[in-house]
C-alpha cells in the first residue's frame, strides 16, 4: 500500500513537472514567433521588396542585427528546453488540483520501549496510526541464546511489523502492556501463547497485515537495527518509508534478555 501510493504521487509529480516544462517551450515559441514578425516589419518598412540590407542606414541595420540575433537565441533557448528539464521556466505552471493532492507530508512516529524477556518472550511497541485507519505494532522475539568462552553471547532475534485494523487492537493490549499517553504509543511484554493468538486473527482477519524480516543474530551489548521499507521520491528527496527498530540486546547475568531501543514508522500524510 505504501509503495503504491508513494509511486502514483511520484507519477503524478513527474506530469507535473512535464507540464511546466511544455509551457516553457511554449513560451519561447510565442517569443520567438513575436520577434520573428518584427524582424520582417523592419524590413519591409527599411527597404522595397527584393531589396537588400544594405539599403538600410547604419541605425536601422543595427537593430535588424540584433533582431535577428535575438530570435537565433530564441530558438536555441527553446530547442535546448526541449531536451532538458533544467531550462529556467518561462512562466510557472500551477499544480492541479489531484497533482498538489498527491504531494503528500511525511510523517514519522516512534516509540521507546524496555523490557526484560525470556527466550520465546515478545516485545510489542507502537500502535501507531496510518492514514487509513489502522496501526501499526512492532514485535522482538529473542529465540536464542549462544554462549562462547571468551566472548560475550550472540542472540537470535526474530521481529515482525503488523499493521491491523482498530477491531484487533484490543486482542494486543493485553496484560504486561502499557499505554504512554504522551508519545501514544503501547509498549510491553507477551508471553509465545498470546503472540501466537494474535498472530491467527491477524491472518485470518481481512485488512490485517504481516510484515515479517529476515531472522538476525547480534552481539549481547551490540546495537542493531531492523526495518521493512520502501525507498521513495517525494520533491527531489529520498525518503524511506515503513517501519524500523534500533534496539540494544543484552543478556543479563540470569539468562534473561535486556531489550531496550526505540521503534519509529514513516509514512505519507495527506
Amino acid at each position: 500500500m505504501i509503495a503504491l501510493f508513494g509511486l502514483s504521487a511520484i507519477v503524478l509529480w513527474q506530469g507535473y513537472q512535464l507540464r511546466q516544462l511544455k509551457a516553457d517551450r511554449d513560451s519561447h515559441k510565442t517569443s520567438a514567433a513575436k520577434l520573428a514578425e518584427e524582424l520582417k516589419e523592419a524590413r519591409s518598412q527599411a527597404a522595397p521588396t527584393g531589396s537588400t540590407d544594405t539599403g538600410l542606414n547604419a541605425s536601422e541595420r543595427s537593430e535588424l542585427m540584433r533582431l535577428r540575433a535575438e530570435v537565433t537565441r530564441l530558438k536555441q533557448q527553446g530547442a535546448a528546453t526541449q531536451k532538458t528539464s533544467n531550462a529556467s521556466p518561462a512562466r510557472r505552471v500551477e499544480p492541479t488540483q489531484e497533482e498538489a493532492a498527491v504531494v503528500p507530508s511525511v510523517k514519522k512516529v516512534t516509540a521507546d520501549f524496555s523490557s526484560k524477556l525470556s527466550v520465546g518472550s515478545t516485545a510489542i511497541a507502537g500502535g501507531w496510526p496510518t492514514a487509513d485507519g489502522k496501526r501499526v505494532f512492532s514485535l522482538v522475539t529473542p529465540s536464542g541464546v549462544e554462549q562462547s568462552e571468551g566472548a560475550p553471547p550472540s542472540i537470535k532475534l526474530e521481529s515482525k511489523f503488523v499493521e491491523i485494523p482498530e477491531s484487533l487492537v484490543p486482542f494486543f493490549i493485553q496484560s504486561g502492556v502499557a499505554y504512554d499517553s504522551a508519545a501514544a504509543t503501547y509498549s510491553g511484554t507477551l508471553n509465545s501463547a498470546q503472540v501466537k493468538n494474535i498472530m491467527e486473527l491477524v491472518e485470518q482477519t481481512e485488512g490485517a497485515s504481516l510484515l515479517v524480516a529476515p531472522n538476525m543474530i547480534t552481539t549481547s551489548g551490540r546495537i542493531a537495527q531492523v526495518s521493512v521499507t520502501t525507498a521513495a521520491v517525494i520533491e527531489n528527496e529520498r525518503i524511506d518509508l515503513g517501519p524500523q527498530i534500533f534496539f540494544t540486546p543484552e543478556v543479563l547475568p540470569d539468562g534473561q534478555i535486556h531489550l531496550q531501543g526505540k521503534a519509529d514508522y514513516t509514512m505519507l500524510d495527506r
